[in-house]
């Protein structure tokens, strides 16, 4: 599979349509948005208590769960399947919400994340590089939240 896949082989081979309006969609993603937020904050709270392993796997479900919503905002869902984390990466990169420098630092830490819940060998992420990741769920939590359009205020009534 050559990486990164376009958007339109990602929408065609990793992901599915999900019948609804755009408003339940759009609640979808916010609902999804808020699981990543959820997960953001369990990452903060186990890097102080110094558990690097469930840090990684935090920061990468935040990361994984903001791109998700950006999916579920556009009516899509990625398809339970083999390399579905890849997928997810790559729709980042496909919706512009990171940079190529980016997208190679979150596919780092879907490996990482690969690595630690399923060890064959005993890693410890450094210091280094759980800042960059910790830095990094930040930006695509905040870019997703800012793509999920806010729901626009109702209108004024006029007056006369």
């Amino acid at each position: 599979m050559s990486r990164p896949q376009s958007l339109e082989v990602l929408q065609r081979d990793a992901m599915h349509q999900v019948p609804g309006t755009r408003s339940e969609h759009r609640r979808e993603a916010l609902r999804t948005l808020a699981s990543a937020k959820e997960f953001r904050q369990s990452a903060e709270l186990s890097l102080e208590q110094g558990l690097k392993l469930p840090v990684i796997s935090s920061f990468h479900e935040a990361s994984r769960l903001a791109i998700s919503a950006l999916a579920a905002s556009n009516g899509l869902r990625f398809s339970n399947r083999g390399a579905a984390h890849v997928a997810v990466v790559d729709y980042a990169l496909a919706l512009k919400l990171v940079d190529r420098t980016e997208w190679a630092q979150l596919d780092e830490l879907r490996d990482l994340r690969h690595k630690a819940n399923y060890p064959s060998d005993l890693i410890e992420p450094t210091d280094v590089e759980i800042d960059q990741f910790k830095s990094l769920a930040d930006i695509v939590i905040g870019r997703a939240q800012n793509k999920i359009a806010p729901i626009p205020p109702p209108p004024k009534p006029k007056t006369t």
